[in-house]
């Protein structure tokens, strides 16, 4: 199995290494950092959630990964992604809550993510 992992906002990819290392030889963990974190480069301006789908689509591809792991802002992301990409699981741990639609995201996206077709 192969698991991507979207970090959060105050953090990179180092934090999930040791998770990367205790998983090995059951599940390929696939880090990378956002962009404006480390050898990721800067974000553009004007940059925004539906560039972090296109970056975690791009991520996805590469690996072949349709799994994947969402902590604080980046579980926003992925709760978003789950909307518009081919995966097969989510898990979200400490996901940003948002409240009054700080995070502009496409309303509906609790109902899709807990649909009928949804486990």
């Amino acid at each position: 199995m192969d698991l991507v992992v979207v970090h959060g906002g105050a953090i990179t990819k180092r934090y999930y290494e040791p998770l990367a290392k205790r998983l090995a030889g059951r599940v390929n963990v696939h880090l990378y950092n956002r962009r404006g974190r480390e050898e990721a480069g800067p974000r553009p301006p004007g940059y925004t959630i539906d560039d972090e789908i296109a970056d975690l689509a791009a991520v996805l591809e590469r690996t072949g990964a349709r799994s994947v792991l969402g902590h604080s802002f980046g579980g926003l992301v992925v709760m978003r992604a789950a909307l518009e990409l081919p995966l097969d699981a989510i898990v979200l741990y400490d996901g940003t809550v948002n409240v009054d639609n700080v995070f502009p995201v496409r309303s509906g996206h609790s109902e899709a993510l807990t649909g009928p077709d949804r486990v």
